[in-house]
């Protein structure tokens, strides 16, 4: 029941989802307590994750959720807990501490006044003092404290969907830390096409009628390149992480595991991010191994397309989204400027033939 409930979490009730929120931050913060995962994912847990403190089992359990042994109970229940990190970043301890400075330099107007400290709280109360009647009112007060406080239940992901948006942009320079977890981020929603939620929200029907059977995320992307994507909704996510993948190669599985051994090669001493080992295998493109260079012509195909302009709408919604937008509209308006200076200069000429040519014939 509490897995349907997270699952269907933006229909429930204010109070409900104040208690949902508790237990979704409970159940990622300190994934030892979550009953659900612990039972499912036990064999896997014991063979992989024995070792681990309590806090890192989720981690664990996501490095080694690719194994053949790893029952599809274990898979499900671990790929919602997954979602939960990928879809709100206050539930995303890393990404917050790594990221701040980037949250208030680049996605300050994604954040409103929303007090994550009463939910810490109430959590501490819940783990140690469930037994004492006193404390468990105090908590519920604290809920009720947390249904007036969680003023915006998309917040979270609005604030991971700017970060990722920057990060796809190589003109933004993020904190090498930041990227990193940002990357972390990228690559858990390739585990399956679920976890990135827009992505599977906007693009459920086109996944259901046309990728059955096939890799889903390279079939949307090869429906994108061959113009066959109606959806705007649809087409802007494919188009997102395709800039992703065009920002850096690690979130691209493909292209990363064909040109390992060229990146350690040639690429080795250049930093991730902003399409810089990506710039730099291109500039190699005629050493690299053959299996490299394949694969990186077509996805060079694959990011000419995101560039393509159909008509005036494509370039001016381009422009919109474009993270530079305010240099284009200063360009514009300086050429509409420079039109309207030559015209001043050249109207008193005009004018002056014409009256001479009117002088003659009369």
């Amino acid at each position: 029941i509490t897995d349907c409930l997270k699952t269907y979490h933006k229909k429930v009730s204010a109070a409900c989802y104040a208690r949902l929120r508790k237990r979704q931050k409970l159940d990622v913060v300190l994934p030892g307590t979550d009953y659900s995962l612990t039972t499912k994912c036990a064999p896997l847990i014991q063979k992989y994750c024995a070792n681990e403190k309590k806090q890192n089992i989720l981690l664990c359990l996501r490095r080694n959720i690719n194994q053949d042994n790893t029952p599809s109970i274990c898979r499900n229940v671990l790929y919602r807990r997954l979602m939960i990190l990928n879809s709100d970043a206050r539930f995303n301890k890393g990404l917050i501490e790594n990221c701040q400075n980037d949250i208030d330099r680049h996605c300050q107007n994604e954040i409103i006044d929303d007090d994550d400290n009463d939910d810490d709280e109430s959590d501490d109360d819940d783990d140690n003092n469930n037994a004492n009647d006193n404390n468990n009112n105090n908590n519920d007060d604290k809920n009720d404290k947390d249904t007036d406080d969680i003023q915006d239940r998309d917040m979270g992901g609005r604030i991971i969907g700017c970060l990722r948006s920057k990060y796809a942009n190589t003109q933004v320079e993020l904190e090498p830390k930041c990227i990193t977890e940002l990357i972390d981020v990228i690559q858990t929603s390739k585990l399956d096409i679920e976890i990135d939620i827009k992505l599977y929200q906007k693009c459920k029907i086109i996944i259901n009628t046309n990728c059955t059977g096939v890799d889903k995320e390279d079939c949307l992307k090869l429906l994108y390149q061959k113009h066959l994507l109606q959806d705007s909704g649809c087409r802007e996510e494919v188009r997102r992480i395709i800039k992703e993948g065009q920002a850096d190669i690690h979130v691209d599985s493909a292209l990363s595991s064909a040109c390992q051994f060229d990146i350690i090669k040639y690429c080795n001493d250049v930093p991730i991010g902003s399409g810089k080992q990506l710039q730099c295998l291109i500039k190699k493109s005629k050493s690299v191994t053959k299996a490299c260079q394949s694969i990186l012509s077509k996805r060079q195909e694959l990011w000419r397309s995101i560039s393509h302009v159909d008509d005036i709408d494509d370039l001016a919604r381009q422009i919109v989204n474009s993270d530079n937008k305010v240099y284009f509209y200063a360009v514009i308006i300086a050429v509409l400027f420079v039109i309207f200076i030559i015209g001043c200069l050249c109207r008193p000429c005009f004018r002056y033939r014409r009256m001479k040519n009117y002088k003659r014939t009369n």
